[in-house]
């Protein structure tokens, strides 16, 4: 039986497979973050913070 897969795509596939985790672990858990000191904080309405 012969092989017919790609060896340099499977490469290329797990490379960027790995990179894009690393990149969501990084964005996730370590990066800072935006500062938010443009976005003025805003109080909730009595009728908001009801419970259903």
């Amino acid at each position: 039986m012969q092989d017919n897969h790609n060896p340099g795509g499977l490469m290329m596939f797990l490379l960027m497979l790995v990179g894009n985790i690393l990149f969501f672990v990084y964005i996730s858990f370590i990066h800072e973050g935006i500062p938010n000191s443009g976005v003025s904080q805003t109080v909730p309405k009595a009728h908001q913070m009801e419970k259903k």
